[in-house]
């Protein structure tokens, strides 16, 4: 029933109904006084006026003039609306076409303002956020750990808390590490524009030890703080504190734009190489940290599947979940549907069964360090990868930028070993999962060798074996010892000069036959060595019969 009494003021709604008359249909109407003599009638909708009211003249002026004014309010104030609606939609647009998530705005947005044009689509989400940011002398670093489910971020003050982050794992993926590491530093050289000159010298190195040490098996964090080292000593370790400050300012932002960059004709040459199927998709699997949130702006593996994609190429990836991280599972997929990329994820022991019934095409993974004969190291799992799809005929690609290669390391027994947390494998969803008296072994890497790989996709081209010799044209020699055979994982100690032909050194064999499809040589094989006696934590006691026993003392290789 309505609200209205006879005294109300008139208005366009419509008339009563009578309980039960359905909405926008009226009742009948109900009956009314008639108006006294000499009156008009009330018009339609409109309460009978009282006999006080009837008493006074009708001013149709006054209420015409009122009518009128509350007419155009409204009409303006929806005009407000939907310019305000408008121009909210086209600024999200701009955004979104400035932080690269969107097609763009509108060709007018003026036309559109102002309804000659018919109104865009809401422009799409952006797509990613960055894993880092840097503003005046801060470091914001997103927490990949909570992805995708929270959105957690860290802010850094010290170079030391940077290197805490690095060292927890709140950042994964080589190439975002030395992005991350260099302006660490610079939040370091900040800190200490004001002080002594011994203080900030003392101060900068220390920060640059804390941070080589938080992920040591990283290449291409070792290399962007060896640049931002060169970049502070070539103005003087005891200059001015602004113009340290200054300098490895534009070094860090020149490591973060020439990333960016590399990355983006990494994508390009890794397209270059897969193949395309006749009418169907083409299968690719990736493996490890491979996209945006590990590259800093653009991703290395899913880096060449968006440019297949771009391309207009069918093509649908196989993500292994990635345990203990859930790498795969978490960021990987996560980033692969925010760039509307057809993908699948599957346990990480279902990959060898997909590539033996042939349904992959090709392998893409990342890589933490490349040795001078075409070893890697990379995330752990990528080995029986590699493994099971050299033996049925699956091309391996990795995906790493030149900054990767590493020509001090002669081959496998220079890699540096890394462990995970405990909790990281222990624990599902808060709750440990094996007993307490159990032990828990969880390396982070393993080692691929250099006769799985069928191509490094890089930057700078797609280089092929022979490794030793490929390799060396593509990265310039470093000045240092050279670690390999003989050394320890960690570098430690100085090394031997390198004979020419290593007696354990694994030769790339782009035709791998059955007797060294597994890469590391069989026995009685010509080539093996100390690399054929044990790969990996789990291959005490594995290695050929007759083997030295004195080789268990070797350090392992993971």
């Amino acid at each position: 029933m309505s609200d209205r009494t006879p005294g109300d003021a008139p208005d366009d709604r419509e008339p009563d109904r009578p309980e039960g008359a359905p909405s926008g249909q009226p009742g009948p109407p109900a009956v009314q006084p008639g108006p006294p003599a000499g009156q008009p009638a009330p018009a339609p909708g409109q309460a009978a006026p009282s006999p006080a009211q009837a008493a006074q003249p009708v001013d149709l002026g006054r209420r015409s003039f009122f009518r009128s004014f509350s007419r155009e309010a409204i009409q303006t104030a929806a005009q407000l609306v939907g310019a305000a609606t408008a121009l909210q939609r086209s600024s999200l647009a701009a955004t979104s076409q400035l932080l690269g998530g969107g097609s763009g705005a509108p060709a007018d947005p003026l036309a559109q303002l102002l309804g000659m044009d018919d109104p865009a689509p809401p422009p799409p989400a952006v797509q990613f956020r960055s894993p880092y940011r840097y503003l005046e002398g801060q470091l914001t670093i997103v927490d990949q750990r909570r992805l995708p489910d929270e959105l957690v971020e860290v802010t850094c003050h010290t170079g030391a808390e940077v290197a805490a982050c690095i060292r927890d794992r709140l950042v994964r993926g080589g190439p975002v590490l030395g992005q991350v590491a260099a302006y660490g530093l610079l939040v370091a050289a900040e800190r200490t524009r004001g002080s002594s000159e011994f203080v900030r010298a003392a101060t900068l190195h220390g920060t640059i030890n804390a941070l080589r040490s938080s992920r040591s098996a990283s290449r291409a964090m070792e290399a962007a703080l060896d640049r931002m080292l060169a970049a502070w000593q070539a103005v003087g370790e005891h200059a001015a504190g602004d113009l340290v400050a200054n300098v490895l300012r534009s070094e860090a932002e020149a490591i973060a734009d020439e990333t960016m960059l590399d990355l983006a004709a990494l994508g390009r040459a890794g397209a270059s190489v897969l193949p395309t199927p006749f009418e169907r998709h083409l299968e690719v699997l990736v493996h490890g940290p491979v996209g945006a949130l590990a590259g800093g702006a653009l991703g290395t593996a899913v880096a060449v599947v968006l440019e297949v994609q771009v391309q207009q190429r069918p093509v649908h990836v196989w993500v292994p979940e990635g345990r203990p991280a859930f790498q795969g599972a978490r960021i990987t997929a996560f980033e692969l549907g925010r760039l509307d990329i057809g993908h699948t994820v599957i346990a990480d022991v279902a990959a060898a069964g997909l590539i033996a019934r042939g349904s992959v095409d090709a392998i893409l993974v990342g890589a933490e360090r490349i040795a001078r004969n075409g070893d890697v190291s990379a995330a752990v799992g990528t080995y029986p990868i590699a493994a099971v799809a050299a033996r049925h005929g699956v091309p391996l690609y990795v995906c790493a930028p030149t900054s990767t290669i590493d020509l001090r390391v002669g081959d496998a027994w220079g890699f540096m070993t890394e462990e995970g947390p405990d909790v990281e494998l222990a624990d599902v969803n808060g709750r440990r999962v094996p007993p307490a008296e159990s032990q828990v072994h969880n390396p982070v890497l393993d080692v691929t060798p250099a006769a799985l790989v069928r191509g490094f996709v890089t930057e700078m081209g797609v280089i092929e074996p022979p490794f030793e010799e490929t390799l060396a044209r593509r990265q310039p020699p470093v000045a240092g010892d050279v670690r390999g055979e003989g050394s320890s994982p960690a570098g430690g100690g100085a090394a031997a000069p390198e004979p020419p032909a290593a007696p354990g050194e694994v030769v790339p064999a782009p035709g791998a036959t059955a007797e060294d499809e597994d890469g590391w040589g069989r026995e009685g094989s010509t080539d093996a060595g100390p690399d054929a006696a044990a790969v990996g934590p789990d291959a005490a006691g594995s290695g050929p019969a007759g083997s030295d026993p004195a080789d268990a003392d070797a350090p392992e290789v993971q």
